[in-house]
């Protein structure tokens, strides 16, 4: 298990998504994968899901995804753990505005979330994911 968890976070208006990955290595239970927690703060509403499954490639694929939605290549992206648990779902609109959206699935509720971003706050958030990964 990895001794110190990594964070991305997108923060925009007060609104934020926050991706912590921990166990980077988690080799006996999920080869070639991660662990990680998503919080959400989306005006009013906060949430947050835990210990979710992933696979390194996934942090690759979104990577490469939100790079083509800043550099106007694409304008969706998508990112989930590998039981549906949670999505978070990017779509830009062209011209630098990135609606972010999803929902966190619980055992007992289900938080649906949606917040605008512009695409300024994602280079910070890209390099924090590509650190991520690097020390997979």
């Amino acid at each position: 298990m990895s001794e110190k968890a990594q964070t991305a976070k997108l923060e925009f208006n007060g609104n934020f998504l926050e991706l912590r990955f921990y166990d980077l290595n988690a080799e006996e239970y999920n080869p070639g994968g991660c662990r990680f927690d998503i919080r959400v703060v989306s005006g009013d509403f906060s949430g947050a899901i835990h210990e979710l499954d992933g696979y390194h490639d996934q942090i690759v694929s979104l990577i490469a995804q939100l790079k083509d939605i800043t550099e106007f290549k694409s304008k969706e992206a998508h990112f989930a753990d590998i039981d549906g648990t949670a999505e978070v779902d990017f779509i830009g609109d062209g011209i630098g505005h990135i609606k972010v959206s999803g929902e966190l699935r619980g055992s007992r509720q289900t938080l649906n979330f949606e917040f605008e971003t512009e695409q300024t706050v994602y280079t910070k958030f890209i390099g924090e994911l590509q650190e991520i990964s690097d020390s997979m």
